[in-house]
């Protein structure tokens, strides 16, 4: 017969459902844990841009664009949050413009890339295509758009070059 002290005693050894030590010898551990390998090998394909206007097309691109250009990147900065100490708010890339397709930018563009699901990240020495917006005094690349990498975009020089 089991007394106040034996149930209390008995209750105390279940564990939560999640606890480690439980979910160590049970099917649903390992299902989690074949399931959260499965999310990191396919988690490139799948983060993107939250991109709720769609993916425009070129024209439609070239049309909003303040400037379309083929430029290289020469640095970039990180700028710290005000707000939230140890936070990146943005980083802005200093861009040398080599072409324009569209408008008539200064040789050196200040493009801000904002640490946000929208980010456009550019590599140091890296020749782009950039439909460049501008919003608040600054320059911006639309994520969801056609801006990148000139071996990205062939396709789409080619024909803005025709």
């Amino acid at each position: 017969m089991l007394t106040n002290r034996g149930l209390m005693d008995i209750s105390c050894r279940k564990r939560h459902p999640y606890d480690p030590r439980t979910m160590r010898t049970s099917r649903a551990y390992l299902s989690r844990t074949l399931l959260f390998v499965a999310c990191m090998f396919s988690l490139p394909s799948m983060v993107s841009a939250a991109c709720y206007s769609g993916h425009p097309s070129a024209e439609v691109e070239k049309g909003t664009a303040k400037y379309v250009v083929i430029a290289k990147v020469k640095k970039s900065r990180i700028v710290m949050s005000k707000e939230d100490p140890g936070f990146i708010d943005s980083t802005i890339y200093d861009v040398s413009v080599i072409k324009s397709y569209k408008g008539k930018p200064a040789k050196t563009l200040a493009i801000t890339s904002v640490n946000t699901s929208t980010r456009f990240p550019m590599d140091i020495g890296e020749t782009y295509l950039l439909f460049v917006e501008k919003y608040d005094g600054e320059y911006y690349i639309n994520a969801c758009g056609k801006s990148g990498t000139t071996s990205e975009t062939a396709d789409i020089i080619k024909a803005l070059d025709h």
